[in-house]
């Protein structure tokens, strides 16, 4: 056995010698390779093997040296264990020698191949730097022809835009130029037959007519000179006669105070703006003055707001803003023709202008308005601000609300804002549209389907009225002008409207924040007409919109019976028993509130069921007692401004009834009843009644 081990580690050492020699004869023929590059030239040999490596490293396959170091390193790494070993046995010097000379030549060649890889990775890098520079050449010229190709083509944009001046001029049509146009410039022998001549004739005609018609403005505006000198004139002696009439108001002034004439102070105040008012505000003035000082009413102030030296320019202005819109087009149309034809570039932009201008002129207001405030007793109050659009030919008004005492509510806040708390304050009258039918014209032809109500205000209907105008019995071809018995008739009833729904809206206001909070609000005489004792409580109040209404499943047949419309103002609440019982409601409040009672849409929730006006008649009979019924507890004009309040406490009875009545298994007995049921229909017991401690009875 010792024989075949020593034999095989003989067979194994002489192959390993035999590999060595292999190894020493490729690193030799690879000094040799190396040795060989070497130059005749002296005195400078290491730049010749610097070159002849450089060349070499180009020369040579790069993947072929890529194995071959991972060779010369495994071979490394070999001899390096090898050495490693004998010094760990034997430490044999001749052995280790030798393996190490063997090591040094491979490391000779491993640093041969990191030369000639660098060499490889510089060349590399010099090649990319110049590729590089070509491509940032390339772009850079790229770059510069785009720039040229976007140049060139605005340019061409701006030739295809460039217009001529008579292309924008409106020429009369063809029939009409033969047949108004003389012959001397018609020419139809040649027109008829050349385009080009026709047009030359036609801007030739054209031409004539513009110089006739310039000739007849600057006739009219002479005369118009003649006029407002005349005009201006008067107006001085007129105005030479205030002086006076003060020392005479002066020299009354002992008599006046002697008969208690105590309101003359004010009147004597006031017509020096006054008079500088149009005609609808003026007749608007001095109706709710005089209606102020006849009622003796301390809780209406009437005053005149705005620039007045911008009311006295107004006023000396010899042509009013509507002659200046009406001649507006027809201004400086010779001067635009006759424009250098550099400028022909800006014509669409002038045009444009023009039409801006047109809507300024239309919707112009005077600078002057009469402010109306109405106070009620509790300092709460509403600002009347009425403005005359001169060109449109009538009234807007601005609302502001004022509170006193009064908290803030999220879900009522829509209700006192100045855009809707006059809403309807007559049928069918939200302001939106105008109601003098020439406006519909006037702002089409300026490019407006309408005015914005929030800069300018609203158009109401009793607004116009009570400053003279009456649209109504107007005819359709004729301007409505203002009286001032349209205004007198018709401001007593109307302020008193307004005061009327300001205190309404108040009120609606204060039960809404308190049923926000969560309570039922409190009002001693309502309170003693219902139950005074229910188990149900207010999960939440909050404000809804159309869109969310119409979606909840139980609201259907009050949308088919056309009791809703998108002016009105929608809430939804949660009223619950424990936690097996909700009652959800929708609310609608119309804008006439509390002329049209608040309209109640139920759902009861209990034992996974979902019961509405649909599908149980008990439901539909508690819509009956909510909405109908409860007027009977708020015939008097103070409780009817709480009936949201009756109807809240009569929906708390008529939950616990239900839930008492049919579901006795869930909800004991309380309240008082003679049946829980009556009829063929089943009715429940929904009517209150002041008995004893209270009985609920069917209708």
């Amino acid at each position: 056995m010792s024989k075949n081990t020593s034999s095989s580690s003989a067979s194994t050492a002489s192959s390993d010698a035999k590999k060595r020699r292999k190894e020493e004869a490729s690193g030799a023929s690879l000094l040799q390779s190396s040795s060989s590059s070497k130059s005749t030239a002296d005195n400078n040999i290491y730049k010749t093997v610097i070159e002849y490596e450089e060349t070499e490293a180009l020369r040579r396959n790069p993947d072929e040296d890529l194995e071959l170091v991972k060779k010369t390193c495994e071979e490394f790494r070999t001899l390096m264990g090898e050495i490693a070993e004998i010094k760990a046995k034997d430490k044999d010097p001749a052995a280790i020698a030798e393996k190490r000379t063997q090591a040094m030549l491979l490391f000779v060649i491993l640093k041969k191949l990191n030369r000639l890889e660098k060499f490889r990775m510089k060349n590399s890098r010099d090649l990319l730097h110049k590729v590089k520079q070509q491509v940032d050449s390339q772009h850079l010229h790229l770059q510069n022809l785009l720039y040229e190709v976007l140049h060139l083509k605005k340019e061409v944009t701006k030739c295809l835009q460039f217009k001529s001046k008579d292309e924008e001029i409106d020429l009369v049509s063809v029939e009409e130029f033969y047949k108004e146009a003389p012959e001397s410039i018609s020419r139809p022998d040649q027109t008829k037959a050349d385009s080009h001549q026709l047009k030359l004739a036609r801007l030739e005609w054209e031409l004539k007519q513009r110089k006739q018609l310039a000739a007849q403005c600057q006739e009219l505006q002479a005369e118009k000179e003649t006029v407002a000198a005349e005009i201006q004139k008067k107006k001085t002696h007129l105005e030479s006669l205030a002086p006076m009439l003060k020392d005479i108001l002066s020299a009354t002034k002992p008599v006046q105070e002697y008969l208690g004439f105590t309101g003359s102070s004010r009147v004597v105040k006031q017509p020096e703006i006054a008079y500088l008012l149009p005609n609808p505000l003026y007749f608007l003035y001095v109706q709710a003055s005089s209606y102020q000082e006849a009622s003796d009413n301390k809780n209406m102030a009437v005053t005149i707001s705005g620039d007045e030296e911008e009311a006295q320019r107004m006023r000396r202005t010899a042509v009013s803003s509507k002659q200046q819109y009406d001649h507006h087009e027809d201004s400086d149309s010779d001067n635009q023709e006759e424009k250098e034809g550099g400028k022909r570039h800006h014509r669409k932009k002038s045009k444009t202008d023009r039409q801006e201008e047109r809507k300024k002129h239309l919707l112009v207001k005077h600078p002057l308005s009469v402010v109306v405030s109405i106070t009620l007793n509790s300092g709460s109050s509403l600002q009347l601000a009425f403005f005359y659009l001169i060109n449109l030919n009538i009234i807007t008004v601005k609302v502001k609300v004022v509170l006193v005492e009064v908290d803030h509510s999220i879900s009522a806040s829509h209700l006192i804002s100045g855009e809707t708390i006059l809403s309807e304050l007559f049928p069918n009258d939200f302001g939106l549209e105008s109601p003098n039918v020439a406006n519909h014209y006037q702002l089409k032809q300026v490019g407006l389907n309408s005015y914005d109500s929030k800069e300018y205000g609203l158009a109401y209907f009793w607004a116009q009225k009570i400053c003279g105008f009456d649209f109504a019995s107007a005819q359709n071809d004729s301007k409505v002008e203002p009286t001032s018995a349209v205004s007198q008739e018709n401001l007593p009833g109307i302020l008193r409207a307004i005061k009327k729904r300001l205190a309404a809206r108040i009120t609606l206001y204060k039960q809404i924040q308190s049923l926000e909070n969560r309570m039922i609000p409190e009002h001693p005489e309502l309170s003693s007409m219902f139950a005074p004792k229910t188990h149900g409580s207010i999960d939440f109040w909050q404000t809804i919109v159309h869109a969310d209404f119409i979606t909840l499943p139980y609201t259907a047949h009050l949308l088919t019976a056309a009791n809703v419309s998108e002016s009105d103002s929608f809430f939804k609440t949660v009223i619950s028993r424990g936690s097996s019982a909700k009652l959800h409601a929708a609310v609608v409040l119309k804008c006439d509130f509390p002329s049209s009672t608040p309209i109640f849409a139920l759902q009861i929730e209990t034992q996974g069921k979902q019961l509405n006006a649909k599908n149980d008649e008990s439901i539909r009979d508690m819509e009956r007692e909510v909405n109908h019924y409860c007027k009977e507890y708020c015939s008097t004009t103070n409780l009817r401004e709480r009936i949201l309040t009756a109807q809240m406490l009569q929906l708390l009875s008529c939950f616990d009834i239900y839930l008492e009545a049919a579901m006795t298994s869930q909800f004991p007995r309380e309240k008082i009843f003679i049946q829980p049921v009556r009829g063929k229909t089943r009715s429940l017991p929904y009517k209150y009644m002041k008995i004893g401690n209270g009985i609920f009875t069917q209708h």
